[in-house]
């Protein structure tokens, strides 16, 4: 339950109410790292085998992109590329030859849950939805809309740099929706980085959520 305090503050009890002033100014959190496809044709059997059935670039293969708003609500983008490579199991057919390409590019909606578990207050778990594309170079299934559903967490090291983890169920949209052979498993990992203009707002989303970010911003401006 939402406390009074909190509600007041962010304007929850007048959803219409507008700002006056100066434009608003708003956060960003950017993300570089890596990512791994699994698309053996059974996503939730054999989750953590790796030599056939995850694909992960050596390299920095995904970006993303995200502005926070209100109500414990984030949202975004993610772009990430992959590999299918000899020896993998791609819709429970293993590939003899070759290496195939593969692309996602996925819009996000985060709803952060901080608020409702009691955890250090540099763990920010959350659980995010939305909807993608995925382009494979191998069949069947070489275009497909999906679904996606998951949950991930940040874990801030100081008030810039953190630590990204998340994993995304992907649904492809297409008869049956939740047995098509175009669902796969989505995990990632990497660094965010936070860009916080919003210090000097009333209704900050980010002041809350990282109150100790501007706590060490304070004690600095004393020093």
């Amino acid at each position: 339950m939402v406390s009074t305090g909190w509600a007041q503050r962010f304007g929850a009890n007048n959803p219409g109410r507008k700002f006056k002033g100066k434009k608003e100014k708003t956060s960003w959190i950017f993300g570089a790292g890596w990512n791994i496809v699994d698309d053996n044709g059974e996503p939730f059997k054999h989750l953590f085998d790796i030599s056939k059935a995850w694909s992960m670039p050596f390299y920095p293969s995904q970006l993303s992109t995200e502005i926070l708003g209100r109500r414990y609500l984030s949202y975004g983008i993610l772009l990430s590329y992959n590999r299918y490579k000899a020896g993998k199991v791609i819709n429970n057919v293993e590939i003899k030859k070759g290496r195939y390409n593969f692309f996602s590019a996925d819009a996000f909606v985060k709803y952060h849950l901080k608020y409702h578990v009691k955890i250090p207050p540099r763990f920010d778990p959350y659980a995010v939805t939305g909807l993608g594309y995925t382009s494979r170079g191998i069949g069947p299934y070489n275009s497909t809309f999906t679904y996606n559903l998951g949950i991930g967490t940040n874990i801030w090291i100081n008030n810039i740099v953190g630590i990204n983890i998340q994993s995304i169920a992907k649904f492809g949209l297409r008869s049956p929706i939740f047995k098509t052979g175009s669902n796969y498993l989505h995990h990632s990992f990497g660094l965010v980085f936070i860009l916080d203009r919003t210090s000097k707002r009333r209704f900050s989303f980010v002041r809350a959520r990282y109150a100790w970010i501007h706590e060490k911003r304070k004690n600095r401006e004393r020093e």
